[in-house]
């Protein structure tokens, strides 16, 4: 009986050890990743995200770095023009996120800006619009409505009013964008 327990808590320190080291695998490989997206090389970062997910979906109590590598990977997909399978995975991503962090966390927020822009990209610019508004009302009750933080996701969202037509809403939503950023001291506003 104590050999059988011996056996048992060893197995488990083994576990242990080598799920400390496949993370830091996943880790490497997702610094690969990076790489090769920096590099420009999209389909070489496509198939490592896909390989890092294939090694999280094996770790215990992994939901974060899973949700992680999917973002990425949706991004990755949206860089090498596959619009379709960016949106299936930007749409994976945004719901792990949620079920990890909520709707009122920046990192869902995040997620959510992502798959408005890889709509966008797709020509859905109406849903991409949808998108970019719950992106604002969400930033602006983590944030506060004047925060800088807002200027960048208004940006997007003039971005989305000029793809539809709407120029009278995007002028007007950038001019608010760049008042905004006249009262913060070290913000940078993406223009789409």
């Amino acid at each position: 009986n104590s050999t059988l327990e011996a056996i048992t808590e060893d197995e488990k320190k083994f576990k242990e050890v080598l799920e400390g080291y496949k993370t830091k695998y996943i880790d490497a490989l997702g610094s690969l990743g990076d790489f090769y997206h920096t590099a420009g090389q999209y389909r070489q970062a496509i198939d490592t995200r896909l390989q890092c997910l294939a090694e999280c979906s094996m770790l215990p109590n992994n939901e974060t770095k899973k949700a992680e590598i999917i973002a990425d990977l949706a991004v990755e997909y949206f860089y090498a023009g596959d619009y379709s399978k960016a949106i299936k995975r930007g749409k994976e991503a945004v719901n792990a996120t949620k079920h990890i962090s909520g709707e009122k966390s920046p990192q869902y927020v995040t997620a959510l800006n992502n798959l408005a822009n890889f709509h966008s990209a797709d020509g859905n610019y109406e849903e991409a619009l949808k998108i970019h508004k719950r992106c604002l009302s969400l930033t602006e009750a983590i944030y506060g409505s004047n925060s800088p933080k807002c200027a960048t996701v208004l940006s997007t969202l003039a971005g989305s009013y000029s793809r539809l037509g709407n120029t009278t809403d995007a002028i007007a939503t950038n001019q608010k964008a760049l008042d905004l950023l006249q009262f913060s001291d070290n913000s940078t506003l993406k223009i789409y």
